[in-house]
């Protein structure tokens, strides 16, 4: 499978405390059982912050950037953490230590209560 192909699309509500692993097939958010076995997760502990755990890195692109494998496999900015009070409409590129590369679509965010978010997202995984 060339570099690039999408392997899977899917949408869904990440809410705090709950994350995702890029590889899982289908992708399903899980509680705060063990952030270890994640690469993305809406943390309950900062309360409005999306982290980057298990070897996973970000990278937020600039409204007006092509959100496509292209763009980010050539960015390297790396972030571990993002204020989810500013991802409402932007995307996200996730990259795992393995090498996968996903890009992740802040549909909507909702807020629960003055320090938690549920996010709706869309996640595309790629064949690196």
């Amino acid at each position: 499978m060339p570099p690039g192909t999408v392997l899977r699309t899917e949408s869904f509500d990440l809410a705090n405390g709950y994350g995702f692993k890029v590889g899982s097939a289908p992708l399903r958010p899980k509680p705060n059982d063990t952030e270890h076995d994640w690469h993305v997760w809406n943390s309950d502990v900062s309360m409005t912050t999306l982290q980057a755990v298990g070897g996973a890195h970000f990278v937020l692109l600039e409204q007006d950037e092509d959100p496509s494998f292209a763009t980010c496999q050539r960015r390297s900015a790396y972030v571990d953490y993002l204020d989810s009070n500013d991802l409402d409409g932007r995307n996200v590129c996730i990259y795992t230590a393995k090498g996968m590369i996903a890009l992740m679509h802040v549909d909507s965010s909702t807020r629960l209560d003055q320090y938690s978010y549920t996010l709706g997202v869309t996640v595309t995984v790629w064949a690196a």
